[in-house]
């Protein structure tokens, strides 16, 4: 899927940086946790914080894993 998204952007806005390995665990944990659980609450994890906190790695980090497992998954960036 990635390279489709990459094709169709390009390098430029497909290549957002991951967490470094073994950074971030718990709150890597916690979102895997709340994608592969069957809870029927909400389907929107909200991800929010200060700027420069790594919310982007964090996301990219998910969205790499998700396509490693087949799961299907969205994101929304957008600044104010």
């Amino acid at each position: 899927m990635f390279e489709l998204i990459q094709i169709l952007l390009g390098d430029r806005e497909t290549r957002r940086a991951t967490c470094h390995p073994g950074t971030r665990k718990p709150v890597l944990e916690e979102i895997q946790e709340w994608v592969t659980s069957k809870s029927t609450g909400s389907g929107i994890f909200w991800l929010h914080g200060s700027a420069l906190t790594g919310k982007s790695a964090t996301a990219m980090s998910i969205a790499e894993w998700a396509d490693e497992k087949g799961i299907l998954c969205s994101g929304y960036f957008f600044r104010d």
